[in-house]
């Protein structure tokens, strides 16, 4: 009899198998970033295809069979209505979502992670996270390159030789996360703060 394991997790991905199933790149609380077969879960009557849409918040559980992994059941916590109701939201959901399924591992569970994405989600959906060029989207870049051990220590060195203003900002970001929200930034610096986490990540993938 296979053991039942049970998880909190964002779906970040989703492709299709069959004629029915879908397999779903899943980043959850305990186990990291998973792939996991949701078999059936494209049928009209199945239980777990409005409860496993991409980007929903959900409570999985699933068994570890000899070659993959299967949902047994899942329940969604939260399906960000907000989110699926805005293409702009829609957009930065997509662009969140590919970024972590780029940079993270499988497998590599990290509760300061989970932390983020779920903040990330969330305030996608509240209408925080409103454009590519918001600082909070920066915020979340910056924090995930640094919990991945890619992020340089801006108070020591300039690898990327950003301006002093630039490199100041990123150091506040990273170090000081609580006080973005109250920073004033104009529309140069946001450009600018994007290009340059842009081109950090570039870097990785």
């Amino acid at each position: 009899m296979y053991k039942i394991f049970q998880t909190q997790g964002i779906i970040i991905n989703e492709e299709e198998r069959g004629e029915a199933d879908r397999v779903l790149t899943v980043f959850t609380e305990n186990f990291g970033k998973i792939r996991l077969y949701a078999n059936g879960s494209r049928k009209i009557k199945s239980k777990l295809a409005g409860r496993l849409a991409l980007f929903n918040h959900a409570n999985i559980y699933f068994i570890r069979g000899k070659k993959r992994e299967i949902i047994t059941d899942a329940y969604a916590l939260n399906s960000f209505i907000n989110t699926r109701r805005n293409l702009g939201r829609v957009k930065i959901a997509f662009y969140v979502s590919n970024l972590i399924d780029n940079l993270v591992a499988a497998s590599e569970c990290d509760k300061k992670l989970w932390a983020a994405i779920s903040w990330i989600f969330e305030n996608i959906d509240r209408g925080v996270i409103y454009n590519e060029n918001n600082v909070f989207l920066r915020l979340f870049e910056i924090k995930t390159l640094e919990y991945l051990g890619y992020l340089p220590d801006f108070s020591k060195n300039n690898p990327f030789d950003f301006s002093p203003r630039i490199l100041k900002i990123l150091s506040i970001i990273s170090s000081q996360p609580r006080r973005v929200g109250q920073l004033a930034f104009i529309e140069k610096d946001l450009r600018e703060l994007r290009s340059a986490t842009d081109l950090m990540l570039n870097m990785i993938y």
